[in-house]
């Protein structure tokens, strides 16, 4: 299908782009509503936003580019799409630029596919890229990845290139 990218390559980009979500109003601390980035949560994990929780406002981040990707259908018609699917999506030219991504809701996607074995459902998502000058929060450029039975702390990413 779509996955070409190895898990050394997927890490790499974990580290990179992380997803981020709109929220109206995540909570008292935060000011109202914008894109958020999450905490960490599995890359593999199927259906990443149900339970998401809003981290830091993305300040400074801009819309690079909105491209269509793949998702596959899990429980026959439920769009629970993972990290992994989207990074494994990304085309070549925005690698380097992109910090962030959000995936539409289940309203917004379209059945891409009707065949028993290969169902999926297609989804329109958003890249975006930092604005000059700006920088990452700590937090989130040194958040750790979580992989299956596995998390994955900056430190350890580093000993591993």
């Amino acid at each position: 299908m779509f996955y070409k990218r190895d898990k050394q390559e997927i890490l790499r980009l974990a580290r990179q782009i992380k997803p981020v979500v709109k929220a109206k109003k995540p909570g008292k601390h935060f000011s109202e509503g914008g894109l958020f980035y999450i905490l960490p949560v599995d890359i593999y994990q199927k259906g990443f936003r149900k339970n998401e929780e809003c981290l830091c406002k993305a300040n400074g981040v801009y819309k690079l580019a909105k491209i269509d990707t793949l998702h596959i259908l899990d429980n026959g018609n439920q769009f629970r799409p993972s990290i992994e699917e989207v990074l494994q999506q990304i085309p070549e030219e925005y690698l380097d630029k992109t910090v962030a991504f959000s995936i539409t809701t289940k309203q917004e996607i379209e059945v891409a596919g009707v065949e028993k074995e290969e169902c999926f459902m297609k989804a329109q998502t958003t890249l975006y890229g930092l604005e000059e000058g700006r920088q990452l929060p700590f937090c989130v450029e040194k958040q750790y990845v979580i992989m299956g039975d596995n998390v994955i702390f900056c430190e350890d990413a580093e000993k591993t290139k």
